[in-house]
């Protein structure tokens, strides 16, 4: 284990402290107590305020974290002595001088660690605080359910209730109907004569036989109520299991969705991980490129945005076509204007590069294809180890090996086709404001296969220089400038690897 390898894990581990001021508790052990607290607070039932507040400081320290991420080896160096300090000042830059071939690649180590760091824990927090929040959704709906069985339940007593008073109603009028019967008997023996009396008193048990009947009516009435709300109360119950079982469906499904995105993350992070073992692009990436606000290798994307800000197009009206997208943000000439909200479509052919452009660029349609001047066939497609070098050109591959002798093709991977011309008809209702042409060796061929009398960019980023292993002077493709002014596109500038062209019939539009 390397030098580098060894302080990296120990401070994972713990074995190195990190220094902070006093009071301070460090990022990671506080978003590990804000987590455990946040789980016994759910299941104790706590307001989501104090959840929020939680969130809230938990943020407070990402905040931290991306601000301190960058870790640089130049420190100023002075001396407050007045006679000797000019030496001591010599002596210390003589040192730092000597070990910067040594220093500086664990700070640039320990600034990509950073890196990746924190968007993969910010990222974490926000699917936490989306499960958390699914998980009061579901535990609010289930509580109305537990109310509406309570409500039910008291219903019923009611009903009970109101049955038990009529059946003592019904004793009460039996007990009066024995006590006129017994009345009638006695009336019979006396035998005084008093028939109109009699029929008096018969009529009178003739209307408490009609009620009688009528209380015998209400009471099965009751009984048919009472099976009723039974039947409605099992209905119920069968509704609440039902729910219960489709919310632990749910849950366990989000689960299962969280586990598939934590082991993505992971792939990634491994793949990114084998890249820099390789060293194949670790030459090319420099500390003035890391603190650039663009995205793209040269600018490319700050180009494209003044040029349609000065014609007047606003970034709502923007969409982009990338041809070979390859990263999701490292030297990718789009990513800029996925940040501020533009939206397009992405084509790789490369399936290892799929998994991260549509963890970080989910917004935008991200296909799987090889672009080529007819589509649906199978094509081979040559992965070479080095970033942003795979290619369905076999012969550019093995051009590039020989340029570079550290290049290899690591895999040969079957990959379907498809033209620029179904992509824009598909996936656009008009042409997109920009389009990425970065095909390794294939640029040609695929402008040839575009109609340009249907479909017409206002901006083209068309990458112009071959590959070589050292900085590209004076082999611009005029092959490719002449194709596009044949196509009434202008050169508006070129990065030193890629030509931006803008249509000559659009900016005659604007400028009328």
């Amino acid at each position: 284990m390397s030098l580098e390898e060894q302080i990296i894990w120990g401070k994972l581990t713990g074995k190195y402290p990190i220094y902070y001021t006093d009071g301070e508790v460090p990022p990671v052990q506080q978003t590990t107590q804000i987590n455990q607290v946040t789980v016994e607070k759910i299941e104790q039932g706590v307001d989501s305020q104090q959840i929020e507040q939680h969130f809230v400081e938990l943020d407070r320290y990402l905040r931290k974290m991306d601000t301190n991420r960058e870790n640089y080896a130049f420190r100023h160096i002075y001396s407050c002595r007045a006679i000797i300090g000019k030496f001591i000042v010599f002596g210390k830059r003589v040192v730092r001088k000597c070990l910067k071939w040594y220093i500086e690649p664990i700070c640039n180590q320990q600034t990509e660690f950073n890196n990746a760091v924190t968007p993969a824990i910010g990222r974490l927090c926000q699917l936490q605080r989306a499960s958390l929040e699914r998980i009061q959704y579901q535990t609010e709906k289930l509580k109305s359910v537990e109310n509406i069985e309570i409500q039910h339940t008291t219903y019923i007593t009611q009903l009970q209730q109101e049955q038990s008073g009529m059946t003592q109603q019904l004793d009460v009028l039996q007990q009066e109907q024995s006590g006129m019967t017994q009345q009638l008997d006695v009336l019979q023996q006396e035998q005084s004569g008093m028939t109109q009396q009699l029929d008096k008193l018969q009529q009178k048990q003739s209307d408490f036989s009609g009620q009688i009947s009528l209380l015998e009516q209400e009471k099965q009435a009751l009984k048919t109520q009472i099976q009723e709300v039974t039947s409605l109360l099992d209905e119920q119950n069968q509704n609440y299991a039902t729910a219960k079982s489709q919310m632990e469906q749910q849950q366990q499904s989000m689960q299962q969705q969280m586990n598939e995105m934590l082991q993505q993350l992971c792939e990634a992070r491994e793949q990114l991980q084998e890249l820099r073992e390789q060293g194949a692009f670790a030459e090319v990436v420099s500390n003035e490129q890391v603190m650039k606000k663009s995205t793209a290798q040269s600018g490319e994307d700050m180009i494209s945005e003044y040029i349609a800000r000065v014609l007047g197009k606003k970034l709502e009206d923007v969409t982009y076509l990338d041809l070979g997208a390859n990263h999701a943000k490292l030297y990718s000439n789009t990513y800029h204007f996925y940040q501020k909200g533009v939206r397009g479509v992405l084509v790789e052919a490369n399936p290892a590069l799929i998994g991260e452009l549509k963890f970080y660029r989910s917004g935008d349609v991200i296909l799987n294809r090889c672009i080529a001047s007819t589509s649906g066939e199978t094509v081979d497609f040559y992965v070479l180890n080095g970033d942003g070098l795979s290619t369905p050109d076999k012969e550019g591959a093995e051009a590039a090996i020989r340029e570079n002798p550290v290049l290899k093709i690591e895999q040969v991977v079957p990959v379907k086709t498809i033209t620029v011309d179904e992509i824009l008809d598909t996936y656009f209702d008009k042409t997109p404001t920009i389009v990425n042409l970065d095909i390794e060796g294939e640029e040609m061929n695929i402008l040839n296969s575009i109609d340009f009398n249907k479909h017409r960019p206002l901006i083209m980023i068309i990458e112009t220089i071959p590959y070589r292993k050292h900085l590209v002077v004076g082999l611009k493709n005029q092959e490719i400038v002449d194709f596009m002014a044949s196509k009434n596109y202008i050169e508006y500038a070129f990065t030193g690897i890629n030509s931006i062209f803008l249509d000559k019939e659009q900016i005659a539009e604007v400028l009328e």
